[in-house]
């Protein structure tokens, strides 16, 4: 249990790319507020914990900092950390590692969807992006279409190539599913290294893609399969830089038509794709 004594010397609320040390001197309502919210979500562990947006409601956070009177909005934004650059003609940015985020004098800037947060709606709208926000098409990138013959995809799934308890998981609902969406299946080999790899390959390469498409569905690592002599494995070391640049943390990862993404294979799919569709 976290007693207020601990929170008000050591906790820490990332809001806005903000951190509040002023925390250490709000009023024990303040402090309640926040163990009250901490109490009714479902990760206890929370507190302590950067993403602050997943654990507490907006309402939850104006009523913890409510003695905070100067405070207008607040909303987390999507960056883990900066980076101080210096620029060969003397301007000095801070941006995040995957350019998703640059500080620039009084400029904050969305760099996936280049343009500028002014409003609290452009706070929220900076945790989403499009493929096309890093310049690509999801055509460049080794990609299976699955599901509904329609020209644009409900949802891009980024999945390694190897099996794995998430996958399996993500797998049987897209199947459920099959007769209602069109899935893009983005094959993202690095989960496990150099085997994850020697499989994307083998996969992406295969002379029968039909096949590749049933081996990674159903989780079989070991058939062998027959592949092309000479097969062009450029939009492998694509998907690998990209998934680099965006710093994914976990597979699958999904991107929803609305731009929204997501770590890790949703309870409801369904119910996660109705969520983000024309939003």
């Amino acid at each position: 249990m976290i007693d207020n004594k601990y929170l008000k010397n050591f906790l820490c609320l990332s809001l806005a790319g903000v951190c509040f040390q002023a925390l250490a001197g709000l009023e024990d309502v303040a402090i309640d507020a926040l163990l009250d919210a901490n109490r009714n979500s479902s990760n206890t562990s929370s507190l302590i914990t950067p993403e602050v947006r997943t654990v507490f409601s907006d309402e939850d956070i104006k009523k913890a900092l409510s003695v905070l009177d100067t405070v207008d909005w607040s909303h987390a934004l999507p960056v883990r950390s900066l980076m101080m650059v210096k620029t060969k003609d003397g301007e000095t940015l801070l941006a995040s590692p995957d350019g998703r985020l640059l500080i620039k004098g009084g400029l904050i800037i969305d760099g996936w969807n280049r343009r500028q947060i002014l409003t609290e709606s452009d706070a929220k709208n900076s945790w989403k992006a499009h493929l096309s926000s890093f310049g690509i098409t999801s055509y460049d990138l080794p990609i299976y279409s699955y599901g509904v013959d329609k020209p644009d995809f409900d949802l891009y799934v980024f999945v390694d190539s190897l099996s794995s308890e998430a996958n399996t998981i993500l797998f049987d609902q897209i199947k459920s599913l099959a007769n209602q969406y069109k899935f893009g299946l983005i094959l993202t080999p690095v989960a496990q290294g150099k085997p994850s790899g020697a499989r994307g390959r083998e996969l992406w390469c295969a002379k029968d893609q039909n096949q590749s498409v049933d081996l990674l569905m159903s989780g079989d690592d070991y058939t062998e399969i027959e592949t092309l002599e000479n097969c062009d494995t450029s939009k492998i070391i694509k998907v690998i830089g990209l998934s680099q640049f965006m710093q994914i943390q976990r597979l699958p990862y999904l991107i929803a038509s609305d731009g929204t993404h997501k770590q890790g294979a949703p309870s409801n799919l369904d119910k996660f794709i109705k969520s983000t569709a024309g939003n």
